[in-house]
């Protein structure tokens, strides 16, 4: 299960959103990676998914669920961009699939 949630956001990541506008805190012209624009939330979802594998202590399932909680908040920030192209029911779905994931986790 915790893999199969870490591959899930991993997924997410790689929605590719084009030539979209967006609020202040984003910029969604020309095409855009989301890989990239959430490296620094993806890198601690990662390293925190890891640690949680390796000593799957209450201490880091808590922080692994923080790690997700802070990509999923900074990517619900693009979801001008997934309006503006077309797909915003689907990014919202993933959104809250993702929400869901997380809250399933038992720490």
């Amino acid at each position: 299960m915790k893999i199969k949630l870490l591959f899930f956001f991993l997924a997410i990541a790689t929605f590719g959103l084009t030539s979209c506008g967006g609020d202040d805190d984003v910029d969604c012209t020309g095409n855009i990676d989301l890989g990239i624009e959430l490296a620094d939330e993806l890198t601690a979802v990662n390293e925190a998914a890891q640690a949680y594998l390796n000593d799957p202590s209450s201490d880091n399932c808590e922080d692994y669920v923080k790690a997700l909680e802070d990509y999923v908040d900074a990517l619900a920030d693009w979801e001008d961009c997934a309006d503006q192209a077309g797909v915003l029911a689907e990014f919202q779905q993933d959104l809250q699939d993702a929400q869901d994931a997380i809250a399933a986790i038992q720490c």
